[in-house]
This record gives structure tokens, C-alpha cells and sequence, in this order.
């Protein structure tokens, strides 16, 4: 009993590795566009999270065949919460890929002078540090 716990647990674990390497490889040319598309990241998350938890409650039920209370028991309180942390670290996970320092060098690249001088201007103290000398150059506008 006591095995078939830690087995469901361990899927659980299995499950969330599996969905932060997807995280890693997902979505490259959107994390390079000048807005975070938020909404197509929370349906890559969601698919996959429902997917992930799907999978957990056949194998929950595989396992615990012979005690369905025990299946229940597992699939409403690991099953049910994991949905919402799962698909909140995902989430939090395609938003710091979006942030990763090579992507604002690609959207700042692709931006012009005043769009680039306000992303600039926007950056917290210890993300526009990190940003090579080039990069941090903010020109002012000049009166005319």
C-alpha cells in the first residue's frame, strides 16, 4: 500500500519535471515577440496539465483498482490541487523564459528608439544591469 503511494507520488513528481521541460522548449519565437502572448502560454499549460493529470488518474486507478476509496481519495486531494500548481508553475515558468535576459536582447534589437527607451526605462534596477553596455544606452529625444 504504502509502495502504490509513493508510485502515485512519484508521478506526480515525474509529471512536474516532464511539464517544466516543456516549458523549456515551448513557445521559443513567441518569448522573442514584443508582448507577452499570455494566452496561448495558459493553453499550452492547461493541455498539458490536464494531460499530466489525466495520466494520474488512470494510473491511480490502475493501482488502487480493488479500493476505490483510496483512488478517490488520492485523485481529490494530489489529483485536484496539482491542476492549479501545476499550471501556475508553468505559467511562472514560461513568464521567466520571457524575461530571460537573450529574449529582451532579441525584442530590444527589434524595437525602435522610443520603444526601446520606455522597455528600458521599465526594467527593474537589477534585470537593466545584467543587460550588456550597448543595450543600457537609453538616447534622449532630442526638441525639435
Amino acid at each position: 500500500m504504502v509502495e502504490r503511494i509513493a508510485l502515485a507520488i512519484g508521478y506526480e513528481v515525474a509529471a512536474t519535471i516532464f511539464l517544466l521541460g516543456i516549458c523549456k522548449r515551448v513557445g521559443q519565437a513567441k518569448f522573442q515577440e514584443k508582448s507577452y502572448d499570455w494566452l496561448y502560454f495558459l493553453r499550452i499549460a492547461m493541455a498539458c496539465v490536464l494531460a499530466a493529470q489525466i495520466g494520474f488518474v488512470i494510473w491511480v486507478s490502475a493501482l488502487f483498482w480493488n479500493q476505490h476509496s483510496m483512488a478517490v481519495g488520492l485523485t481529490a486531494l494530489i489529483g485536484i490541487p496539482m491542476v492549479l500548481f501545476l499550471t501556475m508553475l508553468m505559467m511562472r515558468s514560461f513568464a521567466d523564459s520571457y524575461r530571460a535576459i537573450p529574449n529582451l536582447i532579441h525584442r530590444l534589437e527589434q524595437m525602435n528608439p522610443e520603444e526601446r527607451e520606455q522597455t528600458l526605462e521599465a526594467l527593474p534596477p537589477e534585470t537593466f544591469l545584467q543587460l550588456p553596455g550597448d543595450y543600457r544606452f537609453v538616447s534622449k529625444k532630442s526638441d525639435r
